[in-house]
C-alpha cells in the first residue's frame, strides 16, 4: 500500500509539471526591410516555434547587414503575459510600428543564442560589440562602423506593481539607447534568455495569447513594403532647345554713331574730335603753304625765262 501511495503522489506531481516548458516570447524587427523575414515567421502555424526555425529567423535578420546597429535585448523573467499590457511598452511598440520587417513569436521553444548572433554580426557585418548592463545607456559614438549592442536588463521582480514599474523603466532605458544611435537603421531582437517552468494551468492560458496583435497582425503586415526610405519621384528634365548659344551682340564692336555709345563716352569722343580737327587744320595749313611755295617758284622760273 505504501508503494502504491508513493507512486500516486509522484504521478500527481508529474501531471502538474509534465508539460512544463521553456517557451519564451521573442520580438524581432528591422527598421529597413529584410526580405521574407516576417513571412517566414507568420507562415508557421504551430503553437510552439521550434528552436531550429528560430535560429534561421534570427540569422536571416542579421545576414543581409542592412542595419547600422543590431540590438540584442535580454530581459530575464519576461513572460508572454507581460506583453499583454501595451502601456508598459510604449516606446518598444513605437519602434515596432515604424519597422519595415516585424515578427512576433509568442512561444519560442528555447531561447535564442545571443553569443552566436553576436559572432555572426561581427564576422559578417564587421560589427563592433557594445555591452550595456542594467538600465545604463549605450555610450555615445559618432563613427559609422556597425555595432552589435547587448542589453542585459535586471531580472523582473515577482510583485505585480514592482514588475510593472520595472518594465516601464526598462522601456524608457531602451528608448534612450536607441535615440543615441547615429542612424535610425537598426535591428532588434527582444526576448528572455532565462525561461522558467510553466505549469499546465498557465500553458492553457498562454496558448491563446499573442504579442501586440494590433501591430503584428495588422493587415498591411501581410505585404513586404519598405516603409522607411522615401524615394521622391522626380520628373525627367529636358533642356530647352539649344539655340542662340552665343550672344553675337556681345562680340560686335560698338558703333561710333550709336547714341548710347556717344553719351557714355562723351569726353573721349570730344577729345578724338578735337584732336582730329587740330590735325586737319595743321595738315591743311601745311598743304596750302606747299602749294603757295610751289606756285611762287613756278612764277619765278617763268619770269627768268622771259628775261633771257
Amino acid at each position: 500500500m505504501y508503494w502504491k501511495s508513493f507512486i500516486a503522489q509522484i504521478f500527481v506531481v508529474s501531471l502538474c509539471f509534465q508539460s512544463a516548458c521553456c517557451s519564451v516570447p521573442l520580438i524581432v524587427y528591422s527598421h529597413l526591410l529584410v526580405p521574407k523575414l516576417q513571412a517566414y515567421i507568420n507562415n508557421f502555424k504551430h503553437l510552439e516555434f521550434p528552436i531550429e526555425r528560430l535560429n534561421e529567423v534570427t540569422k536571416k535578420a542579421i545576414e543581409p547587414c542592412t542595419s547600422d546597429a543590431y540590438v540584442l535585448v535580454n530581459h530575464p523573467g519576461l513572460t508572454l503575459e507581460d506583453l499583454q499590457d501595451p502601456s508598459l511598452f510604449k516606446f518598444l511598440r513605437t519602434y515596432m510600428l515604424m519597422s519595415s520587417s516585424l515578427g512576433a513569436i509568442p512561444r519560442a521553444e528555447k531561447p535564442v543564442d545571443f553569443d552566436k548572433l553576436e559572432d555572426l554580426a561581427i564576422s559578417r557585418c564587421g560589427a563592433h560589440k557594445i555591452e550595456v548592463d542594467g538600465l545604463e545607456e549605450v555610450p555615445t559614438y559618432i563613427d559609422s562602423r556597425t555595432r552589435v549592442i547587448r542589453v542585459n536588463f535586471p531580472r523582473l521582480p515577482e510583485d505585480p506593481e514592482e514588475r510593472k514599474e520595472a518594465l516601464i523603466k526598462a522601456d524608457e532605458a531602451l528608448r534612450h539607447t536607441l535615440r543615441k544611435l547615429p542612424s535610425p537603421h537598426h535591428t532588434m531582437i527582444y526576448t528572455n534568455q532565462e525561461p522558467g517552468v510553466l505549469n499546465k494551468l498557465k500553458e492553457r492560458k498562454y496558448s491563446k495569447l499573442d504579442i501586440f496583435e494590433d501591430i503584428t497582425r495588422e493587415p498591411t503586415r501581410q505585404y513586404e513594403v519598405e516603409r522607411n526610405i522615401k524615394e521622391k519621384k522626380v520628373e525627367p528634365y529636358f533642356h530647352e532647345k539649344r539655340t542662340n548659344l552665343i550672344d553675337r551682340k556681345a562680340s560686335e564692336p560698338p558703333k561710333f554713331f550709336d547714341a548710347d555709345f556717344l553719351i557714355e563716352n562723351e569726353v573721349l569722343v570730344l577729345g578724338i574730335v578735337g584732336i582730329t580737327l587740330v590735325l586737319f587744320i595743321h595738315q591743311t595749313f601745311l598743304l596750302l603753304k606747299f602749294l603757295v611755295k610751289r606756285a611762287f617758284r613756278s612764277n619765278k622760273q617763268v619770269e627768268e625765262k622771259k628775261n633771257k
